[in-house]
């Protein structure tokens, strides 16, 4: 699921994928890999999106499947992160 947070931070600001990709220092494929969810990015590349988009490491770290935490199951984050999810994507489309 991180990976459509990645690409809803990086449409919600209007960039491309090299624009990121270039901000984080790694190739548009790396980029793609993670928006695609082929590989997850690094605790450090996930840093770095921080950064770049102004969002705390742990609001990314939401929608990861590892539950470090313990605070919520990871089911119950999962769920939850999923309708978040889907209500961006809503708004981002309606917004065009």
């Amino acid at each position: 699921m991180i990976h459509r947070i990645l690409t809803l931070m990086r449409e919600n600001e209007s960039m491309t994928i090299h624009e990121v990709a270039h901000k984080l220092g790694v190739s548009s494929e790396a980029v793609i890999s993670y928006e695609k969810g082929e590989v997850r990015p690094t605790p450090e590349i996930i840093t770095r999106y921080s950064k770049i988009f102004g969002v705390p490491v742990s609001s990314i770290m939401f929608f990861c499947k590892d539950d470090s935490d313990g605070i919520l199951t990871t089911e119950s984050r999962l769920y939850f992160a999923d309708k978040i999810v889907f209500l961006v994507e809503k708004l981002m489309k309606s917004k065009h």
